[in-house]
């Protein structure tokens, strides 16, 4: 039966090949169709060739023309005028080869990103986060990966953000795709452009360089909240740390934010990113752009959730969907609660703060709400604005303060 139009196309063979020419070595190619990327690989010594997409594996048979097809799918592959197509249909898609030593830029969807991908084929696990089709934030995600899931991370792509490469990976559920070098290990040996090695009992360390005063290096603790990529909240979330994690803060961004300064840390569990210096202390000493020396009790805003203070009394926040509150102030925490959720007025309120400090504050947005406490009415108005930002909110504002 005569083969007339391929519904899925693969570039399968050698570039510069003449279109009568079978490749004599197993090559793979990597075929942008525009909003995603499809894979093909030829094994001439088997007399085949096999397409991938989305994890699904379709094999093709010589066409006779230097070329691949399968006649159910409708797949097949050319190397007409030595340039690799596969149509899908009537629609043909350019590809290039996906190893090292190809030469040139590199092409993924949304344009051309660099030419010094290396070919690594090693395993490792990613350490949670999204999988996007090409090397960078500004690429459509495809999916994401949990904690701990085992890819086979297939080439280092050579794009560099914030101190780690962007690397070609497949998981064992079939999801291929691309993720940053900083959220994931390697197994067995440490490569470069990634995080750490699987398996160490604390990642690698950033080691202060001489003369940067950013380098830190040193303890601390989070006091709860969001980790992202990146030194801001327009960042994605990459974690989240509780109240009380230990951290060793690696750097200073130099980013400012409502104060304070956003920091690299790492958690002893492993997790890594950064994370606002409002929301951490430092042990032993004060360093500049964080909240304050752990364990000390200074002005500003306790961690919410069980803040203390020098007020005497207790305060309490309650907080319902849709925006019902609560505020409630007693000799005890048990009283302050009980008539925070009487003010509150819904079934579905719950108690969100409770401190004893001299004065409380509650910001909202339509996303998202921040509660502060502190010695000061402004101290405590401005950790909840600044607390309301950080969770991403925007369009944050004050709604509500009390001093006892």
């Amino acid at each position: 039966m005569k083969f007339l139009k391929p519904v899925f196309a693969i570039c399968v063979g050698v570039l510069g090949a003449s279109s009568g020419a079978v490749a004599s070595e197993s090559l793979s190619y990597r075929c942008n169709t525009g909003n995603q990327f499809v894979f093909v690989q030829t094994i001439p010594e088997e007399g085949r060739a096999v397409y991938e997409e989305l994890g699904t594996k379709t094999d093709l048979v010589p066409d006779g023309r230097g070329g691949y097809f399968n006649e159910g799918s409708g797949i097949s592959f050319q190397t007409d005028k030595g340039e690799p197509l596969v149509w899908l249909g009537d629609v043909s898609h350019r590809c290039e080869l996906a190893r090292a030593g190809t030469g040139g830029r590199q092409t993924h969807a949304g344009g051309a990103v660099g030419g010094n991908e290396t070919q690594v084929n090693a395993q490792g696990r990613s350490l949670g986060g999204k999988l996007r089709d090409g090397p960078g934030t500004n690429f459509r995600q495809l999916g994401s990966l949990s904690e701990g899931t085992w890819v086979t991370i297939l080439t280092n792509t050579g794009v560099r953000f914030d101190g780690y490469d962007w690397f070609e990976v497949a998981a064992d559920s079939g999801q291929r795709g691309y993720q940053w070098g900083g959220i994931m290990c390697s197994n067995g040996q440490h490569l470069a452009g990634i995080y750490q090695q699987c398996g160490t009992s604390r990642p690698a360390q950033v080691q202060p360089t001489a003369g940067n005063p950013r380098d830190l290096n040193v303890q601390g603790r989070s006091l709860g909240g969001k980790l992202r990529g990146g030194p801001g909240t327009n960042h994605a979330q990459v974690g989240s740390l509780p109240e009380g994690s230990w951290i060793t803060i690696l750097r200073n961004s130099g980013v400012r934010m409502d104060g304070y300064d956003w920091f690299e840390v790492v958690a002893d569990n492993g997790k890594r990113g950064f994370q606002w210096g409002g929301i951490m202390c430092s042990n032993g000493r004060q360093i500049a752009g964080i909240y304050q020396v752990c364990g000390t009790a200074v002005s500003g805003a306790p961690a919410p959730g069980s803040s203390n203070g020098q007020g005497g009394g207790w305060m309490a926040f309650a907080l319902a969907p849709g925006g019902a509150f609560g505020h409630g102030a007693a000799p005890t925490r048990a009283g302050a609660e009980q008539f925070a959720m009487q003010y509150c007025g819904s079934r579905q309120c719950t108690i969100a703060d409770a401190t004893q400090a001299r004065c409380h504050a509650l910001a909202v947005s339509p996303s998202g709400n921040g509660i502060g406490a502190g010695d000061s009415e402004q101290a405590a108005r401005d950790f909840a604005i600044s607390w309301c930002a950080n969770n991403g909110a925007s369009g944050c504002r004050l709604e509500y303060a009390y001093c006892q």
